[in-house]
């Protein structure tokens, strides 16, 4: 049996682990305007502002039609945390690219 996965507030740590068990090399690219996922830069034709970080390889994305909520913890989770540890791609995530700005 295979359970979704599930999300809740109490993990939001303003931090996401990168672990150095290879994953470190690895990353998606996930568009915060229309939830698309992929190993390179990816949207949905319908995508009206394309903007894509990478996120480290270990987030588990929720289900396109997963609640508002859901998307907003998976973000807050792996999108808009600083990265701790090194990882190839930290220049492509959405906090270096926005931290001067915070």
């Amino acid at each position: 049996m295979n359970m979704a996965r599930k999300f809740n507030n109490r993990e939001i740590t303003g931090t996401v682990i990168i672990n150095p068990n290879g994953q470190h090399m690895k990353a998606n690219w996930f568009c915060v305007n229309c939830h698309a996922i992929g190993t390179r830069e990816s949207h949905y034709p319908d995508c009206s502002s394309r903007e894509s970080y990478a996120i480290p390889a270990t987030g588990e994305v929720p289900k396109k039609n997963a609640p508002k909520k859901k998307w907003e913890i998976f973000k807050k989770q792996f999108v808009y945390s600083k990265p701790v540890g090194w990882w190839w791609h930290l220049d492509s995530s959405w906090w270096y690219k926005n931290k001067n700005k915070l």
